[in-house]
């Protein structure tokens, strides 16, 4: 099990409480504090924000605005990892590797916008540190995957997919009612 804080409704009352202005439905969640230690001086790069409190953070975030999203927990691969069968775990990686991070689920109407947007972690100055493997590097060429390494990237591209969502509906509203 995670150790790691949720944010529960009595918790966020009390945080609207304290700070208004996160009513707003484009308000940005504060981070949590870092936890973890980092040497000040490494030769090697490490990440500025491990990819588990950026997941967290795109939870929160889409929690918040209230959209939907699809996604496999980080647990739920480790437990077939450790846990399944061979088959199962071929069956598995077969059906759900190479999936992005979150699938997010922008309403237009009575349909969907769906935008595949994969979490990697970056250091202090910029620079990738997570990579895209195997069929994630593929999938992501193939079906236009946006690639977000920090919280202020991944709340642009939630902004950006609303934005985009608002323009494809006024066009089928368009269409529409034409005919």
């Amino acid at each position: 099990m995670s150790n790691r804080a949720r944010w529960t409704p009595d918790a966020f009352e009390q945080l609207v409480a304290q700070k208004p202005e996160l009513k707003n439905p484009g308000a940005v969640l504060p981070l949590a504090k870092k936890k973890w230690r980092e040497p000040d001086k490494s030769k090697t790069m490490k990440a500025e924000m491990p990819e588990a409190a950026l997941q967290l953070y795109a939870d929160e975030l889409l929690e918040l605005r209230g959209l939907k999203s699809i996604r496999i927990p980080d647990g739920m691969w480790r437990w077939i990892a450790v846990n399944a069968p061979d088959g199962v775990k071929t069956w598995w990686r077969w059906l759900f590797g190479g999936m992005p991070d979150n699938l997010v689920l922008i309403p237009v109407g009575k349909y969907f916008l769906a935008m595949p947007i994969e979490l990697k972690t970056q250091d202090k100055r910029g620079r990738a540190v997570g990579a895209l493997h195997g069929k994630q590097r593929h999938n992501a060429e193939t079906e236009n995957w946006t690639i977000v390494r920090s919280p202020e990237a991944f709340r642009e591209a939630v902004e950006r997919a609303e934005r985009d969502a608002e323009k494809i509906s006024k066009i089928l509203v368009a269409q529409t009612s034409a005919y």
